[in-house]
């Protein structure tokens, strides 16, 4: 898959494009932006987008997806969606034991 620094430099890339996103949906009036959706109503139709959510409540980028996909599942990608968020938690769940193994 990734060697150890390949992995760890991905994901400060994912966190930093993740900052990156967080701080333009904070500066822009989400109000507007939820009314809008590009390629289908699987997110416009959610009481609380997912966007919103991992915004708001700054995770990172494996978190975000694995809430992305979790929360659309029956409306957009079926079962697929499952095993996506399944194999980015499995990632996640790998990389932190890394993480903590290297702290140690």
């Amino acid at each position: 898959m990734y060697g150890n620094n390949e992995q760890l430099e991905a994901v400060a890339l994912a966190e930093a494009a993740l900052e990156a996103h967080v701080q333009a949906v904070q500066a822009v009036s989400s109000t507007d932006l939820l009314k809008q959706q590009v390629g289908g109503t699987h997110y416009a139709s959610m009481t609380l987008q997912p966007w919103e959510y991992i915004s708001r409540n700054e995770l990172d980028f494996f978190q975000g997806n694995i809430i992305k996909y979790v929360s659309r599942w029956k409306d957009k990608g079926g079962v697929q969606d499952l095993y996506k968020a399944q194999h980015t938690l499995q990632f996640y769940i790998r990389w932190q034991e890394q993480q903590h193994a290297n702290n140690s």
